[in-house]
């Protein structure tokens, strides 16, 4: 082999300069700029949206609403307890559930046992929460549901569990009262 002049040594090293550049370039520096392109892009269009967007509403009529809301809220509470509505006293609790059990022995259901569960609180005025279990036929728990119904005081049933009982039937019933 030959010795390479100096020209064809600085040719050389331009060469493997220039290739590596290209490949840096290619491979490395553009992939960055168009994801550098892509952010910018997306940062300008952020900006753009929060400086369409409408400055905050003044803050005095959404308090002028919540009190009239407040006022309509405090009025309805009132009709419904003029109404046949809740008052909170522990002694319509108790009436309440004397005319339940009422209307349980007169659509034929025997009330096996009803325990206290405390109290929930609700949007107007604290529920008195009770378990009851009670056994019958199927048809009786339609009614008794019905006649609840018919209360003028509000009265919720949940977390409904009804099982057989024998062939002969009759159904267990297990739910949580508010009353």
């Amino acid at each position: 082999m030959r010795k390479l002049t100096k020209l064809e040594k600085f040719g050389l090293i331009a060469a493997i300069v220039v290739c590596g550049t290209y490949f840096y370039m290619g491979r490395v520096y553009d992939p960055e700029a168009k994801s550098l392109a892509k952010t910018v892009s997306r940062l300008n269009a952020a900006i753009k949206k929060y400086n369409e967007m409408d400055e905050a509403p003044p803050i005095k009529p959404v308090q002028k609403k919540i009190q009239l809301r407040q006022q309509d809220l405090e009025d309805i509470t009132i009709r419904l307890k003029e109404t046949g509505g809740r008052t909170g006293d522990p002694a319509e609790i108790t009436r309440i559930l004397a005319r339940i059990t009422g209307l349980a022995r007169k659509n034929r259901l025997t009330l096996i046992k009803m325990t206290p569960e405390g109290e929930e609180k609700g949007i107007l005025f604290t529920w008195a929460v009770f378990k009851a279990e009670l056994l019958g036929g199927y048809h009786d728990f339609r009614m008794f549901v019905r006649d609840l119904r018919q209360l003028p005081q509000p009265v919720r049933l949940r977390e409904l569990n009804i099982t057989s009982v024998g062939n002969a039937g009759k159904i267990t019933i297990n739910l949580i009262l508010l009353i």
